[in-house]
């Protein structure tokens, strides 16, 4: 700015001399400070080119030496990818920005002729004439695209650091840790993972920390300090899982040698308590041996736990001390309550042989009460008889769980008990009475839908079919139970026998040829009064009455009056045919 500043007075210096010669003298002088403006422009343009030479270098090279590093790039992890800060692309517009801007400065030189007010033609700035001056131009370029250049080479890399580490921050701990927990693994294969994140670590810090790509300098600190924290993260998973399951196993054995060391020591007060004690002792006598193979176990997961500095508390360290004798005094506990078990055994094995003796009385006495007193006939109704069903129901039930108790007792005493023929049997006529009475009641339902039912609206077909489906499950239970003689089977039977019969006599009296004289000579062969016009002439009367066994006569007299009616119509055809002549 200040040599500019000179020559702008300098050459206001010379125009005082002649500013007042002619027109010639000061055309020469125009052109003068012309030329004195285009050699400025020459002087910055070299400069500006210069500096590019020089930038270009730094970039590229000097085509004998690589370039020195000119700019710092940091690789770091951002989320589940590897990140570049700044990145690659502003890196690329950074140097292109500053290649351009070189000849920004020259914003603030005013071209000489509009400094002196001899332009005759407008002139570019500088800064417009040199940024877009042809060599510039192409400088700039040439600069972008070395640099960019360098992309590949530093995807390259990135993609080799994923490849070898991407599992390690990428995977869910959380779920991973979980479905590890599950597997169960064996010590070995703890420690082998614990230390192999160790040597993932140590083999992130033998990475190249700085890494040279021409002009860009690939700085990977943060990548390698946030792979090692994830690396350290494993092993305190690892850890923490590993400390959790040893901390369980130590509490549940604690517990389990306590609490069955309780129980043990209590002596049984009933068989049922004694059969439980006996069980729990052979339980614990296998346990015990396990004892001894889960206690190594136990020690090594703590050294490990040591191994990769993990604080053990002293409440845990104290149990783990403690166990050894805690093992021995439980194997007294099992030889103490072995001998208690062996003195009950004896008093129980006497009560067990009285009880299944009552227990027997019991099967007997229920047989003995149920064919004196269940429902075989049918004086009660079906809802009393299903009542006494259910009672022995219960009894049964009753004897069937008290049998279940004695079983484990006899098998202790290593005693058979024969199967309870009384209750066998009174069981499989209680299933059988069961099923007779639910027929009972579903035909005892149906009847009385049907016998209020006025004779004119008599649905005969449909009755009769549900009638003979009731019969059919009636004829077979009377086969299963053939030899019991059980009168409710045959009174049910009967009922529906009969009403079967029932069914197609009412369609003989629904004959339109009966007369009020038919109906009077069906009612002294009854020998009962009813009036068949009444709305009391339903099924039940009909039942009754028995009319269903007067069936041979109602067939007679049915018979006889479509004969009757048939010559009543013949006459009267006869006698329209002769009023008609």
């Amino acid at each position: 700015l200040g040599y500019h500043t000179r020559i702008v007075r300098a050459l206001q210096s010379s125009f005082e001399v002649f500013k007042n010669d002619g027109r010639d003298v000061l055309q020469q002088w125009r052109s003068y400070v012309n030329n004195t403006d285009q050699a400025v422009e020459n002087a910055l343009l070299s400069a500006v080119k210069k500096a590019l030479l020089t930038l270009s270098r730094a970039i590229t090279g000097d085509g004998k030496n690589a370039p020195t590093p000119l700019f710092r790039i940091h690789a770091t992890l951002d989320a589940l990818n590897i990140a570049f800060q700044p990145s690659f692309s502003d890196v690329v517009e950074i140097v292109h920005k500053v290649a351009s801007d070189l000849a920004l400065p020259t914003h603030l030189l005013r071209r000489i002729p509009s400094e002196l007010n001899t332009s005759v033609r407008q002139q570019l700035p500088y800064q417009y004439a040199l940024s877009q001056e042809r060599d510039v131009v192409k400088s700039v370029a040439s600069m972008r695209a070395n640099l960019a250049a360098n992309a590949p080479v530093i995807q390259e890399w990135a993609g080799e650091m994923n490849e070898k580490y991407c599992s390690i921050w990428s995977t869910d701990k959380e779920r991973f840790i979980a479905e590890y927990a599950k597997r169960n693994p064996p010590l070995s294969k703890f420690d082998a993972d614990i230390a192999r994140y160790g040597e993932v670590a140590n083999n992130v810090q033998k990475e190249e920390t700085l890494v040279p790509v021409n002009a860009l300098m690939l700085d990977a600190s943060m990548l390698k300090y946030a792979i090692t924290e994830h690396c350290m993260l494993w092993k305190q998973r690892f850890c923490a899982l590993l400390f959790h399951m040893s901390q369980e196993k130590l509490t549940a054995v604690q517990t389990y040698i306590v609490e069955t060391a309780a129980a043990l020591q209590q002596a049984p007060a009933t068989l049922d308590d004694m059969c439980e004690r006996l069980d729990l002792l052979a339980a614990a006598e296998k346990r015990k041996v396990a004892l001894e193979q889960e206690l190594p176990p136990l020690n090594e997961q703590v050294a490990i736990l040591e191994k990769y500095e993990v604080d053990i508390p002293e409440d845990m360290r104290a149990g783990l001390d403690a166990l050894p004798a805690a093992k021995d005094d439980f194997g007294r506990v099992l030889e103490e309550a072995a001998g208690m078990l062996g003195e009950a055994k004896k008093k129980f094995r006497a009560e067990l042989v009285l009880s299944t003796e009552e227990l027997v009385r019991s099967a007997a006495s229920l047989r003995t009460h149920f064919l004196g007193n269940a429902p075989f006939s049918s004086e009660p109704s079906p809802a009393q008889a299903q009542e006494q069903l259910a009672n022995y129901t219960e009894q049964i039930a009753d004897i069937r769980a008290r049998e279940a108790r004695l079983r484990s007792g006899l098998r202790v005493f290593e005693l058979q008990q024969a199967p309870l023929k009384e209750l066998l049997d009174t069981d499989k006529d209680l299933g059988f009475l069961q099923q007779v009475w639910t027929l009972a009641a579903e035909w005892e339902q149906l009847y009385d839908g049907w016998k209020s039912t006025r004779f004119a609206d008599v649905e005969s077909a449909s009755m009769e079919n549900e009638a003979q489906g009731k019969l059919k499950q009636m004829v077979k239970l009377a086969r299963e139970v053939k030899d019991r003689e059980w009168g409710v089977v045959y009174t049910y039977r009967q009922r529906i026998e009969q009403f079967k019969r029932l069914m197609p006599l009412v369609q003989d009296l629904k004959n339109p040829a009966m007369r009020p004289r038919h109906w009077q000579q069906l009612v002294a062969e009854v020998g009962k009064p009813f009036d068949p016009q009444s709305d009391t002439f339903n099924l039940g009367l009909m039942i009754e009455l028995g009319l269903d066994q007067f069936g041979e006569s109602i067939s007679n007299i049915s018979a006889a009056a479509s004969k009757e009616l048939s010559i009543e119509e013949s006459l009267q055809s006869i006698s329209a045919t002769w009023a008609a002549t």
